[in-house]
C-alpha cells in the first residue's frame, strides 16, 4: 500500500472501531430501532421471494429495504446469522462514510492533510459516531448520501450520470429523509455553482448537467415513495396523492379519499394520473390525522398541572 493512503486507512479504522464499540460492549446490535430491520432480513433469507407488503414484514422499515437487503447478502457471504451480520455489517457500512468523505474533501480542496483532519473529525465526533453506530436505515444511508455528493461534484458526463443514478436509487431505497436532504443540498450546490459561473463569465450558461442529476434523484424519490400521504391531508396543502404501491401504512388517507392506491403498472398509473389531472379533487376540509395542534395541547396540559 502506498504511504499516501495510510491516513485514509487510519481514519476508516478509527470510525469503524468507534461504531462497533457499543455492540462489543453490550453483545447486541446497537439501537432499539435495529430489531425490525433484523427481522426483515431474517424473513428475506427464509422466505424469498417475499413481497415488501407481506403482513409478516414490520410494515414500516420494509419500505426502505436497502439495509435489510445488505444484511441478507452480508449474512450469506460471511456465513453469519442475520443478527450478527447486521450488528457487524451495518456499522461497517456506516464507517465507509469516512473514506468517501475524505475523497470529497480532497476533491474540493486538493489537500490530503485537510482531508485527513476533516475525516478524523467526522469519524470521532461523538453525536455523529453514536448515531451511525446503530443498526438502522439511517446508518446505511449515510455513505450513500456522501457518495452522491462526491459523484455530483466529480467530472465526467455519461459515466457520472450513470453512477449517480445507481447511487440515487440505492439512497432512495435506504432512507426517505436522507434522500430529501440530499436533494436540498445538491440543488443548493447546483444553483450556487450556476450563479458563480454566470457571474465570472457572463457568456457562459448555467451547468445544466447538475440540474439533471438533481432531477434524477428527485424523480427517483418521488416515484419510489409516492408516500407523502399524511402531509397531503394538511388543510394548507390538501392535495390528492397517487400511491405507487399495492398497499399503504396510512390507510386513513385512502379511506378519506386523500390517497388512491394505483399499483406499479405504468399504463394504470398514467391513466389514473390523467384522470386525476382532468378533474377537480373534492377532498375533506379536515385531516384524518389531526389538526396539527397536539403539541400545543400537550404543553397546555403539562403547564396546567405543574
Amino acid at each position: 500500500m502506498e504511504e499516501k493512503y495510510y491516513p485514509l486507512v487510519l481514519a476508516f479504522l478509527a470510525a469503524f472501531a468507534l461504531r462497533l464499540y457499543p455492540t462489543i460492549l453490550s453483545g447486541l446490535p446497537f439501537s432499539t430501532d435495529a430489531w425490525s430491520p433484523i427481522r426483515n432480513t431474517e424473513l428475506l433469507l427464509e422466505r424469498t421471494p417475499i413481497s415488501l407488503d407481506c403482513a409478516l414484514m414490520d410494515g414500516y422499515n420494509c419500505y426502505w429495504p436497502a439495509n435489510s437487503l445488505f444484511g441478507a447478502v452480508f449474512s450469506q457471504a460471511t456465513g453469519l446469522k442475520p443478527m450478527a451480520a447486521m450488528a457487524f455489517g451495518i456499522p461497517l457500512a456506516g464507517a465507509l462514510t469516512i473514506p468517501i468523505f475524505y475523497a470529497l474533501i480532497y476533491r474540493i480542496s486538493g489537500s490530503r492533510r485537510l482531508a485527513f483532519f476533516s475525516s478524523i473529525l467526522l469519524a470521532t465526533a461523538y453525536p455523529y459516531a453514536l448515531f451511525t453506530a446503530g443498526v438502522t436505515k439511517e446508518t446505511y444511508a449515510n455513505p450513500l448520501y456522501v457518495l452522491s455528493i462526491l459523484i455530483f461534484m466529480s467530472r465526467g458526463k455519461w459515466r457520472k450520470t450513470l453512477l449517480f443514478a445507481v447511487a440515487s436509487s440505492a439512497l432512495v431505497m435506504a432512507h426517505h429523509l436522507t434522500a430529501l436532504v440530499a436533494i436540498a443540498v445538491l440543488a443548493t450546490i447546483a444553483l450556487a455553482s450556476s450563479i458563480v459561473r454566470v457571474r465570472r463569465r457572463a457568456h457562459v450558461s448555467p451547468d445544466g448537467s447538475s440540474f439533471l442529476l438533481v432531477s434524477i434523484l428527485t424523480a427517483a424519490t418521488a416515484l419510489y415513495f409516492a408516500r407523502a400521504q399524511e402531509e397531503a391531508t394538511h388543510p394548507k396543502i390538501c392535495k390528492p396523492v397517487l400511491v405507487l404501491r399495492t398497499s399503504t401504512e396510512r390507510p386513513e388517507a385512502v379511506i378519506y379519499d386523500f390517497a388512491k392506491i394505483v399499483g406499479i403498472n405504468p399504463v394504470v398509473v398514467l391513466a389514473k394520473l390523467e384522470k386525476l389531472l382532468g378533474e377537480e379533487a373534492k377532498l375533506p376540509n379536515k385531516s384524518p390525522f389531526g389538526d396539527g395542534k397536539a403539541a400545543t395541547r400537550i404543553v397546555d396540559i403539562i403547564t396546567s398541572r405543574l
